[in-house]
């Protein structure tokens, strides 16, 4: 079992990032193929490659192999600076690295100063370019068992395959609730069916 819960949103030059993640084992690992944890990729905003496009930096936090939440990749040097922090839950009896239960899962959450990704304070034109990708690895007494699986919303890593944007925009507050819009007619109309007798 493995399913997640993912919402960002924005105050001043700062973006918020909590996950949910409900995962039956979790194991920590430095081996990439087996973490279990979660990875932000952002365009960073005044430094392209030689085509002229953003490069993305990418910031993940996983458990390392003795079961401690850790930051890796451009999420260590954002940190180190000042420019992010974390931290993350185990969800209910959750173990990490213990084969024997059953584990519920675990939350993460980020604070990025979008400063460190090349953002002026007021955030400029104020497009970000993002993906999120999660990764399930899992690790038996059979090695042959094991497996490592990533899930991603629009970009796995730095290199593709696409991302998507949005504009950071105080003005328009948005929710994630569903929306249930009922539509009531005021009038019937019965429309001919020509050519096709079975419209």
């Amino acid at each position: 079992q493995f399913l997640a819960h993912i919402k960002m949103f924005f105050k001043d030059h700062y973006l918020y990032l909590a996950a949910t993640i409900m995962d039956g084992r979790v194991q920590g690992s430095e081996i990439y193929d087996e973490i279990d944890g979660l990875r932000i990729i952002i365009g960073h905003r005044t430094e392209s490659n030689d085509d002229h496009n953003l490069v993305f930096k990418q910031m993940r936090v996983n458990f390392n192999a003795s079961g401690t939440a850790t930051a890796y990749e451009y999420l260590t040097t954002l940190s180190d600076s000042g420019k992010a922090s974390f931290g993350v839950a185990l969800t209910g009896a959750t173990t990490v690295n213990v084969n024997t239960d059953i584990d519920e899962g675990y939350s993460i959450e980020m604070k990025i100063d979008l400063t460190g990704l090349g953002y002026t304070a007021d955030l400029g034109d104020k497009l970000i370019f993002t993906g999120v990708m999660l990764a399930d690895g899992d690790s038996f007494e059979d090695p042959l068992s094991n497996y490592g699986t990533r899930s991603w919303w629009f970009r796995e890593h730095d290199g593709g395959p696409v991302t998507t944007w949005g504009v950071l925009d105080p003005n328009t507050p948005v929710g994630v609730e569903d929306e249930n819009v009922t539509f009531i007619p005021s009038s019937i109309e019965l429309y001919g069916n020509y050519a096709n007798p079975f419209n």
